[in-house]
């Protein structure tokens, strides 16, 4: 990490639990975020973050599933560039493959809604360089979400073997300046990496508009102004544009001692339509999908 300068080191099977404390395995200049696995040994997913970075873990979306699968999600920000999700996974060999639908697909769901690119990392022990059933169900989970995945030489190489189960994938390919695979030997693992293409967060612009305020109001008010216009003196106008210019000219002042005409900035967000009520129909609608699919 010192050599390199990594911002972030996400772990697959870190091994730690309750018994280690952070103090034992720091690294100076970083920051750990954990998720142990409990009630049996091995397992566990970590990540190291630059103390320079605001991260932020996500509990509601992190969680080991009975499943055995695990996901650590973080919300990560250099200074005021764009932040992004970082989900640390781990899928140990003896968890299903319907994990991805049954465990990972709710949760990857829920975080789209930040609004945010995503990035997962992790071990998914799915060797992507065979047609296996395995390496189909996550190919096919993919594409399902369109999620690109980025790692395409081989991540766990030994004398009788060379797999591909270290994955890196992202919501937006767009984001990634470089990807690969680094051959170092701290582990039976090499590891995979990703570099991101990170832009200034978009200030909200401000739009002047002119619009009546209501803010105070009086519908009694209002009706007694109304009451006491001579509405009669027009009743013998012949000319029909008069008429209602006589009518309009009297309703408008009365409404404007009532609620005056004002100007005032509004801020627009990126996508206002798109509000809670929407992203949950969202949700539901791409439940619907995968139980067709």
């Amino acid at each position: 990490m010192q050599e390199n300068k990594f911002d972030v080191l996400a772990v697959s099977e870190s091994w730690l639990t309750a018994s280690v404390r952070n103090e034992e395995v720091e690294i100076f200049g970083y920051s750990l975020s954990r998720l142990d696995r409990r009630g049996r040994s091995g397992g566990g997913v970590c990540a190291y973050i630059k103390s320079s970075l605001k991260k932020k873990v996500l509990r509601d979306l992190t969680e080991i599933s009975e499943s055995g699968f695990h996901q650590l999600w973080l919300q990560i920000q250099h200074k005021k560039l764009k932040s992004f999700l970082l989900c640390v996974c781990y899928r140990p060999p003896d968890s299903p493959v319907s994990c991805f639908t049954n465990n990972f697909m709710d949760n990857y769901i829920k975080a789209l809604t930040f609004g945010k690119d995503i990035i997962i990392a992790g071990d998914l022990n799915c060797d992507l360089l065979k047609t296996a059933q395995e390496a189909k169900v996550l190919n096919d989970f993919c594409h399902c979400l369109n999620l690109t995945q980025l790692i395409d030489k081989p991540t766990r190489v030994t004398s009788r073997s060379s797999t591909l189960i270290d994955v890196m994938m992202t919501s937006n390919k767009d984001l990634i300046a470089e990807s690969g695979v680094l051959e170092t030997y701290i582990s039976d693992h090499f590891l995979v990496y990703c570099s991101l293409k990170l832009k200034l967060i978009k200030p909200l612009f401000k739009t002047d508009i002119t619009a009546r305020s209501y803010k105070h109001y009086d519908r009694n008010q209002f009706l007694c102004d109304l009451a006491c216009i001579p509405w009669h003196e027009n009743l013998f106008v012949e000319n029909v544009n008069d008429k209602l210019s006589h009518f309009d000219s009297n309703f408008q002042n009365a409404l404007t001692r009532n609620a005056l005409i004002k100007t005032m900035k509004i801020r627009h967000r990126q996508v206002p339509f798109v509000d809670d009520e929407i992203k949950e129909l969202m949700k539901n609608r791409n439940s619907y999908t995968n139980l067709l699919v």
